[in-house]
């Protein structure tokens, strides 16, 4: 790999590629507008897009067969480059953009073979959700085709001349549909040889899914685009909010990547109208709202895949040959391993020095399914039961959907197919072969329970399993602390406004880390013998610490340094170095210590609280440590990666706030790359929606609405998307008039 990132120096300096091009000069708004094609395209109508200062667009089709098509055609004019990167990741192909130092990457996706079911997922579409696709496609073609300026990114990577499919839309929705479970499987069968891991693994199945490590910090392997997935969403009824109409807000949870991983659109036809987040690539709105109700949620973490042990049937592996194209270098023929029971992953090339013995991956999502046809519908129903009945087709990734009515409804509803062997498998981890016939046993989305106007009058769901499950429906997630404070806030703002509403998507306190800091005081005035008097102004801080990772709080600061010195010398000594670090990103963590500190000897107590007093006199507030790092996906790109770093800024928020910003607890700085990044609320009673990105909506390098929310994000402010082109003529200034082809 060395050799090969050398080359890739050597042939960009001396070719004077257009990697080597000058950072993108920044352009205007006008300007960037001016890029949009506006004749001789193939609408059934005239047409216009209202935009407005940040370029948030509102779609007017006059024709509904146009909808589709300028949806595809504003995806690409804002999201181009990113959208690139998505579609190759999809089919590990992102050397053939970016050169060797991603061949390893392309392999291990090839060999996960995300898009398998592509093929037959495509000749499986309904008519209409084809048709729709095909326009959607067609508007990203002619964007690239017609533009007069494409994304800096596009001519980086040469892909002006590539047209998208169909089969590329599908395989980007099989990318966003990856089970988060690998990555929590994968961080944990290397400890499983470790001798102190049975007792812990014992704990964190009692502690059910926040016993698992979160896996939330560090750049995502997939440039612009992380699988770990979190988010909170809340709903409450009429009778709990000022406007006498259902309250529903989510803000999600991803990595942290310029430009943001969703888009904020509006699109309305004679019969579609819909509002709210997209993710580039995809023709549905994922999270929004339409005439009658908001739909939002959070991901359930649900088991959809499992590990089966194949290393005793040998003679059932065969190999799929595949060229990997490498630009700038020569290309790479690889074998991968497949089985019966799905890939043989323990090959991949970041797992195989792990000695994990040979592991093959079955996941439902190597089987036909259509969420695309399931949003579509979700986009168009008109009142809960028929929100409930359009999920029929929807299998992966499992998501927790709450839905608000304009007539007063609200409920919730379980997007997944159960398949109970998976989560059998789960429990052993890696499972006998022999089992893996349980999986013809399933149960669809329609088939699970369901939460129609609760007696509560809201609901909640933050990467939880709203029901009980035997097997389990999910193993990995978070402690309870975001629903739990989510529901406090909601009783509190009661009336709840869209304004309350906002204020209760930045919260920062963490009621397990409060508890936590409030056991290590106590336990600290138990010591027999007296505190070190650098340890008596910790004991002091923790003691006065509200709960809040205010970016100016001392407390949260003493908390986190605590922690660390009480994990790496209690947790070591219990269960040895590799699980101590596994524990430093686990979001069960601090109920652990609180369980435990009572039993820790009270010289390490008193040594880790010295300890931690020494880190405190360099870093004494959470923001001098706790830093958001943004950058672009090709900040890691040899050579020219520093021109796309923009910079460290203290940021609010810890690993289980509401207001998330994810981390591996440290003493000192450390950076944030994963948490909330996306704001939405929608009060039923209102015409619009608010809307916040960290970042800013277009993703052309040099646009003043690169990072122009990242500002309103700080300060808690939102923007107003129309539900209502009649509204958007009022708020949007910037109109784009597009005319047929004659």
């Amino acid at each position: 790999m060395a050799l090969h990132l050398a080359a890739s120096a050597v042939w960009l300096l001396s070719s004077g590629c257009s990697f080597l091009a000058p950072t993108p000069k920044n352009v205007t708004l006008e300007g960037r507008l001016a890029d949009f094609p506006t004749v001789g395209l193939p609408l059934r109508a005239p047409a216009e897009i209202l935009f407005d200062d940040h370029q948030l667009p509102f779609i007017v089709a006059h024709d509904d067969e146009d909808a589709p098509l300028l949806l595809g055609m504003v995806q690409a004019h804002l999201r181009l480059g990113q959208m690139e990167l998505l579609r190759h990741a999809a089919r590990g192909r992102l050397a053939e953009l970016l050169g060797p130092f991603l061949a390893d990457v392309d392999e291990g996706l090839r060999l996960l073979d995300m898009d398998r079911a592509v093929p037959e997922m495509e000749r499986r579409l309904p008519p209409e959700t084809r048709e729709w696709v095909v326009r959607f496609v067609e508007g990203i073609n002619v964007y690239k085709a017609k533009s007069r300026r494409l994304a800096p990114e596009a001519a980086m990577y040469g892909v002006e001349d590539k047209p998208w499919s169909v089969a590329d839309v599908l395989a980007v929705g099989r990318l966003a549909a990856a089970d988060v479970n690998w990555l929590y499987f994968m961080s944990l069968l290397p400890l499983r040889e470790e001798p102190g891991f049975p007792d812990l693994w014992r704990r964190l199945l009692q502690a059910g899914p926040a016993g698992m490590q979160g896996l939330n910090t560090g750049p995502g392997r997939i440039p612009g685009f992380s699988a770990r997935t979190g988010s909170n969403a809340f709903a409450v009824s009429g009778r709990l909010s000022a406007s006498g109409a259902p309250v529903l807000a989510c803000d999600t949870h991803v990595g942290l990547t310029l430009p943001n991983l969703w888009l904020a659109a509006a699109v309305e036809s004679p019969s579609f109208h819909a509002a709210g987040l997209c993710l580039p690539g995809l023709p549905v709105i994922l999270v929004g709202r339409n005439d009658h109700g908001a739909w939002g949620g959070s991901n359930m973490l649900a088991l959809s895949s499992a590990l089966y042990d194949v290393s005793g049937v040998p003679e059932s592996i065969s190999l799929r040959n595949e060229t990997i194209q490498v630009r700038w270098w020569r290309d790479r023929k690889v074998s991968l391993p497949q089985s019966p029971y799905g890939p043989v992953v323990s090959e991949a090339p970041s797992l195989r020095d792990k000695q994990l013995g040979r592991l093959a991956l079955k996941w439902r999502g190597h089987e036909p399914s259509d969420e695309l046809s399931a949003f579509l519908a979700l986009n168009r129903a008109k009142d809960w039961k028929e929100f409930r009945a359009v999920l029929q087709g929807y299998a992966v990734s499992g998501q927790n959907l709450l839905y608000a009515g304009t007539d007063g409804d609200i409920g919730r509803v379980m997007a997944w197919e159960r398949v109970p062997a998976a989560g059998s498998a789960a429990l052993e981890m890696v499972a006998d072969p022999s089992e893996a016939a349980g999986w013809a046993v399933r149960e669809r989305a329609e088939e699970l329970p369901a939460i129609h106007n609760p007696s509560s009058e809201m609901m909640v769901t933050a990467n939880d399993v709203p029901v009980s499950f035997d097997p389990p429906a999910s193993l990995f997630g978070y402690p309870e602390d975001r629903l739990e404070r989510i529901k406090e806030l909601i009783l509190a703002s009661e009336p709840l406004t869209a304004a309350k509403a906002e204020a209760i998507q930045q919260d920062a306190l963490q009621p397990s880390a409060l508890r936590l800091a409030k056991a290590f005081a106590a336990r600290a005035g138990a010591l027999p013998d007296e505190l070190a008097p650098a340890a008596q102004g910790m004991v002091r801080e923790l003691e006065n610490w509200d709960g809040r990772y205010a970016v100016n709080s001392t407390g949260a600061a003493a908390l986190e340094q605590t922690a660390y010195h009480l994990i790496v010398t209690g947790y070591t000594k219990r269960y040895g170095d590799k699980l101590a670090a596994y524990l430093l990103s686990c979001p069960a963590v601090y109920e652990l210590l609180t369980e435990d500190v009572g039993t820790f000897d009270p010289a390490m107590c008193n040594k880790a609280l010295v300890l931690a007093s020494e880190d405190n006199t360099k870093y004494k507030t959470w923001g001098q440590m706790h830093k958001l790092a943004l950058s672009h996906p090709l900040a890691r790109a040899p050579i020219i990666g520093s021109i796309y770093q923009f910079g460290r800024r203290p940021w609010p928020g810890g690993m289980n706030t509401i207001q998330k910003s994810a981390h591996t607890i440290s003493p000192g700085v450390h950076e944030v790359r994963y948490g909330a990044n996306a704001r939405m609320v929608a009060d039923l009673g209102e015409s619009v929606l608010r809307i916040c990105l960290l970042g800013g909506q277009d993703g052309f390098l040099g646009s003043p609405n690169f990072m122009d929310q990242l500002a309103l994000w700080s300060s808690g402010r939102y923007l107003e998307l129309p539900l209502q082109s009649s509204k958007a003529r009022e708020l949007f200034r910037h109109v784009v008039a597009l005319t047929p082809a004659p």
